[in-house]
């Protein structure tokens, strides 16, 4: 299910993302962000029916993670001949076969977030998520732990717990 807004809405689009995150993923819901660039400033399109001249996009690299770690399809939305491969490659587990890395949970708020906001008022915005994804070594049940964490737009310290 769509977690985010439009892709248009540069802020509202991330910001939503990890409360929605956090609510879908206790459901047993996979969100999923809106479409991406994966390279900013794109030429403008046949699409822009109303002419905005909308041709930028500010933090793609942190759209292309926010997508990647939300456990819903990566969608991509550059124009003919845009694409930043390398940027993409980034988001597959196994490149050779297409798998895209997939964390266990989809990447949300941490607690922490709502406490130091409730105790300061300041903003944060701070996610985690982990994957445990098949080792490399060949067959067998060992798995390779990973923690993830992205701080956006954070002006002051958070304290992570070890449950987030």
């Amino acid at each position: 299910a769509r977690a985010s807004s439009d892709y248009v809405a540069t802020e509202n689009n991330v910001a939503e993302l990890g409360g929605s995150s956090l609510l879908m993923g206790a459901t047993a819901i996979a969100p999923s962000k809106d479409t991406l660039w994966t390279r900013s400033p794109q030429p403008p399109t046949s699409s822009d029916f109303v002419k905005q001249g909308y041709d930028t996009q500010p933090h793609v690299q942190l759209d292309a993670v926010l997508a990647t770690l939300s456990l819903g399809p990566v969608g991509i939305s550059d124009g003919l001949n845009q694409t930043d491969a390398g940027l993409i490659r980034q988001a597959f587990r196994c490149a050779r076969d297409g798998t895209l890395l997939r964390p266990s949970r989809p990447l949300s708020l941490v607690d922490g977030v709502f406490a130091n906001r409730s105790a300061t008022g300041a903003a944060a915005d701070v996610r985690s998520t982990h994957a445990a994804v098949p080792s490399a070594r060949g067959p067998g049940p060992g798995r390779v732990h990973s923690h993830y964490v992205v701080a956006w737009r954070t002006t002051a310290a958070v304290t992570l717990q070890a449950t987030d």
